[in-house]
């Protein structure tokens, strides 16, 4: 049988792949079918929950461009969520990290616009106290 399987095969086969090759072929499958889907995403759909809550919590709403990147997470978050469900878990691991990301803008965008509003108010009253109004 050996001859007739390198014939066919158009070299020499060893006994050890003779003995190895059928084992390989079985396990094939359950390799492909192990190493094929990727875990849930729980982790990045935790981060970015919080991140969006967080940017929420200050005041992203009330402040328009951090309001738009709000939207845009809690938006990817809903996709996410969908290709969770579709068992696209790659996918939705990525679209879970540019919903952070987008969370973690808006918080940011919020507070500076707060930190400058607060730098603002500072100047004027430094000029009312000075008799100085602009």
């Amino acid at each position: 049988m050996r001859e007739r399987l390198s014939k066919l095969a158009g070299f020499r086969l060893s006994t050890v792949t003779l003995l190895c090759l059928p084992l390989l072929l079985l396990s094939l499958p359950m390799i492909t079918a192990c190493g094929g889907a990727s875990p849930k995403p729980t982790l990045q759909l935790a981060e970015a929950t919080a991140a969006t809550r967080a940017a929420e919590e200050v005041g992203a709403p009330n402040e328009p461009k951090a309001a738009l990147y709000l939207k845009m997470a809690r938006d990817g978050i809903n996709n996410a969520e969908i290709l969770i469900e579709n068992e696209e878990n790659s996918k939705a691991r990525r679209v879970l990290e540019r919903a952070r990301a987008d969370a973690e803008l808006a918080l940011v965008l919020t507070r500076s616009a707060q930190k400058r509003q607060e730098a603002d108010d500072a100047i004027r009253r430094v000029d009312s106290l000075k008799g100085d109004p602009q």
